[in-house]
């Protein structure tokens, strides 16, 4: 299914087609495939089943809780084609002559501009009749085509994990518990209603271990609320519908399907008052928008800016696309240098800080991230294999901006590019000479300077020479969000709750590019930060958030556990890793959500020595922030009480997750000026700051000159673009 246009893709291929059951033996159940099938290898279905009465409704649900991502095949019947899964969640129908189906659905909508084709039918229909108009037909074939599933009487089907298909396939995805309540609805008299409604009201829900994960997913029909907050097994249903503002026949509908669902148990008696799972372990990346990608988040679409309108074309126009060459607007043969300027000018079109704030701008992130994985990849591909010589590169350091256990950091240039600043991080020689500290370093290093994102401070080579060992970095003129939150707290001009929320929300972005950063074969190889603190959060004057220092910590532990000492920043370790667990995704959430408090508050387990700290990190239960702060919306309570959940089961499964659930909090509010309270409290030009001193106060010039290591024969300025385009370098397997 990786045609290079839409047209072909929706033409669906029934390869691998599912094979029915015997006639006569009763299909299994989607729960019963998944025991006696584990994921397949690609090609062959995982699931195989027949549809029938009641049989679509567990087979959506199933998909839906399981989070699948991949291809439904169904053969015969109105359901026939190809239904593609991201999390769990319809995403795109793929039909026989479907590129002419889409554009009937998009003419019934008005009339279509003249206008010049594009390379597939997608981009030629976002031009004719503008991209809201094209995703809100792509949502209503998915609707339809569950609707198929729902109602279908016969059919084979198989699902196929394939995730690689996803790749090529615009989401629209819709919510399948919806579905399923309308099919119950209408299936289901007043009467009948208001007696289910009678008989649910005293009965005591109580949440299985899958409400967990789908309960943030299903909000739209929970009154807003995440149910897993207030179904805890000691309040009666009247009550759970009552916090969430559900009419109750509507709730006791919606009670009753979570149950045949298997999501509660609705008990007689309630259940002993326990601590519970405060929030939900979510979905993958991009679900907390696609749930919400419906008749009222496209309705907010349809007055875009301009800047955003630009976002949603170049999505049409680009993630269907399976030409690499397309995707990077390369035009022919192109030598590094062009392939470098092409890859630049993609993620410039994709920067997030081009996205106007509002109520769209979640979405529009989830689509753009989803773009920039894709560029990535195609940019990989491009450069994959090129010959890699070693190159001296010399560097003029000038006054000393940061020290600290590990490194001493200068403001310098590259000798042959001075007109930008760059940062150098030298290591200290107590660490240069441990060789188990330089071989990690520098491994974790060449991991880290794969990472191109606009909320990462750039790795821009490498070195190794006779006495130093160092990094070259993006130059940020500002502070560390510590030393801001500093000032602000001494000079009277704390952090606001908003402005926070702001540079939380752009750190985890930063964060989820590093833990979704690709190798050189394409695959995701996350990579972990394990010592996410404010400082290491940096600020620009400008307003620039970066995460900064991806991996050192690593390195910096390998030296630590050798010479018998356990050093880091002890408040922001999650639970699990004082258990003896490896460093995770999860763990790298937690420490964002105990930055986020320190920045508001107060660490919550800090005590007056380490130990204590451990033992209460451990042991004791976490204040809600509103505890701290009077004022705290209870929404960011309780995403916060989720991102630090003890369990990592029960935290976001990605730093992406808290960013958008952060950005559809700060949609509510008014635009943040970062910028302006940065420049506030960092003061003039003229003063010494840790990342930021005016090339006016040399103290004195040294030279540091070494092997470098860059991105493949191009040599990276402090501005992101080429400034020897024929430059070599060296792997860093070669130092």
């Amino acid at each position: 299914m990786r045609q290079g246009s839409l047209v072909a893709l929706r033409i669906v291929s029934l390869s691998g087609r599912p094979t029915p059951s015997k006639e006569g033996a009763p299909a299994c159940t989607p729960a019963q495939e998944q025991r006696s099938v584990a994921r397949a290898e690609p090609g062959v279905a995982s699931l195989t089943g027949d549809l029938g009465p009641g049989r679509g409704t567990r087979l959506l649900v199933h998909l839906f809780l399981e989070e699948r991502t991949g291809r439904l095949v169904i053969d015969g019947g109105a359901a026939a084609g190809t239904l593609f899964f991201l999390g769990g969640e319809p995403v795109h129908w793929a039909i026989a002559d479907g590129g002419a189906a889409l554009e009937r659905r998009v003419r019934a909508r008005g009339p279509l501009r003249d206008t010049a084709p594009g390379r597939h039918v997608l981009a030629t229909l976002a031009r004719r009749a503008g991209p809201v108009v094209v995703l809100e037909a792509l949502r209503d074939e998915v609707r339809e085509a569950c609707r198929h599933v729902l109602s279908a009487e016969l059919g084979a089907w198989g699902f196929f994990d394939d995730a690689e298909a996803i790749d090529a396939t615009p989401l629209s995805g819709v919510n399948p518990f919806g579905f399923v309540l309308e099919a119950q609805l209408r299936a289901l008299p007043p009467t009948e209603l208001l007696r289910l409604a009678e008989r649910v009201a005293p009965l005591f829900p109580i949440a299985t271990g899958e409400l967990a994960s789908a309960a943030a997913r299903i909000k739209s029909f929970t009154g807003g609320i995440d149910l897993a907050l207030v179904v805890d097994g000691t309040k009666a249903a009247r009550e759970v519908l009552a916090a969430a503002r559900l009419d109750p026949m509507m709730g006791g509908m919606v009670l009753q399907t979570l149950a045949d669902s298997g999501l509660v148990q609705l008990s007689p008696t309630p259940k002993p008052r326990a601590e519970h799972a405060r929030r939900h372990a979510g979905a993958a990346s991009a679900q907390p928008t696609l749930a919400q990608a419906d008749a009222k988040l496209l309705s907010q679409l349809s007055a875009l800016p301009q800047g955003a309108t630009e976002v949603l074309n170049l999505y049409l126009e680009l993630k269907p696309e399976t030409d690499i060459d397309a995707v990077l607007g390369l035009s022919g043969s192109a030598g590094l240098a062009a392939i470098e300027r092409a890859y630049q000018q993609r993620l410039a079109e994709l920067d997030p800080r081009a996205v106007p704030p509002g109520p769209h701008r979640p979405y529009l992130l989830a689509r753009a991230d989803e773009l920039r994985a894709k560029v990535e990849r195609a940019y990989l591909a491009r450069t994959a294999n090129r010959p890699r010589a070693k190159t001296t590169a010399a560097y003029q350091l000038f006054d000393r901006i940061g020290a600290g256990g590990m490194a001493e950091v200068y403001r310098g240039v590259r000798a042959d590019d001075p007109n930008h600043f760059i940062a150098i991080k030298c290591i200290l020689p107590a660490l240069r000479e441990d060789p188990k500290f330089c071989e990690m370093f520098l491994q974790e290093a060449r991991l880290a300077r794969r990472i191109q994102h606009p909320n990462v401070v750039r790795v821009l080579t490498v070195g190794r020479g006779a006495e130093d060992l160092y990094l070259a970095m993006e130059y940020i003129d500002g502070l560390d969000f510590g030393d801001l939150l500093r000032r602000g707290r001494e000079q009277g001009c704390p952090a606001s709750v908003e402005l926070v929320c702001r540079v939380i929300a752009d750190a985890s972005a930063g964060l989820h590019a590093a833990h979704t950063a690709q190798n050189g074969a394409g695959a995701v190889e996350p990579i972990l930060h394990r010592d996410v603190s404010p400082q290491n959060i940096l600020v620009s004057r400008t307003g620039e958030v970066k995460l900064s220092d991806f991996g050192i910590a690593k390195a910096l532990g390998s030296h630590d556990e050798e010479h018998g000492a356990v050093k880091g920043k002890v408040p922001y370790f999650a639970p699990e890793l004082l258990q003896g667990e490896p460093a995770s995704v999860k763990s790298d959430v937690y420490a964002m959500a105990m930055t986020m408090y320190h920045a508001l508050a107060r660490l919550p387990f800090q005590r007056g020595d380490r130990l204590a700290t451990m033992r209460a990190i451990l042991d004791e239960p976490l204040a809600p922030l509103s505890s701290m702060v009077p004022g705290v919306p209870p929404i960011l309570d309780a995403l916060l009480l989720s991102a630090a959940a003890r369990n990592p089961a029960e935290r976001h499964a990605s730093a992406q997750q808290l960013r958008l659930e952060l950005e559809e909090i700060l949609a509510q509010w008014p635009p943040v000026d970062v910028a302006g309270w940065a420049r506030a409290l960092v003061g003039s030009r003229g003063e010494k700051g840790l990342i930021g001193r005016p090339i006016t106060n040399i103290r004195s010039a040294t030279g540091l000159t070494g092997v470098a290591v860059t991105e493949p024969g191009v040599v990276m300025s402090a501005e992101g673009g080429p400034t020897s385009p024929g430059s070599e370098d060296v792997d860093l397997d070669d130092l």
